[in-house]
């Protein structure tokens, strides 16, 4: 029988001052995917989780939040006889500080916005990325 459990993640959107974003390949899932992680603890304070899950996947320390950016995604996996509900909460940072990954992930790139569509999995990563595209281009 499987485990279940519900879990909060909370990443973001990172783009830099040519509009181009920024992908990390995961090395868990083998796909391309925004930086994000779980509020740990007694963490409730959502931008304080994207900052911690920011730097510690990316080395990103100084952001502009863009406002207005404020985007779910809700799914559920199975992995290891476990089942897990899952609510991801998503924030759009521009900065151009220098991006070094952490050993959660095999690569990185800086990619024009078709480019990233193209290279994303999941439809929830392609909603929220066409979301910030208009806003920023807007």
């Amino acid at each position: 029988m499987l485990m279940a459990s519900r879990e909060t993640s909370v990443g973001a959107l990172v783009v830099n001052s040519n509009n181009e974003f920024l992908l990390l390949f995961s090395r868990r899932s083998s796909y391309w995917c925004f930086p994000k992680g779980h509020m740990e603890g007694e963490e409730t304070d959502e931008i304080k989780t994207m900052e911690r899950e920011v730097k510690e996947e990316t080395g990103i320390k100084n952001y502009e939040l863009i406002e207005g950016f404020r985007e779910l995604a809700d799914y559920d996996f199975d992995r290891d006889d476990h089942h897990t509900d899952k609510e991801a909460i998503f924030y759009l940072i521009k900065t151009d500080d220098p991006v070094e990954i952490s050993i959660e992930h095999t690569d990185f790139k800086w990619v024009d916005y078709e480019t990233a569509l193209n290279m994303l999995k999941h439809d929830a990563q392609k909603r929220m990325i066409k979301k910030a595209h208009e806003l920023l281009t807007k």
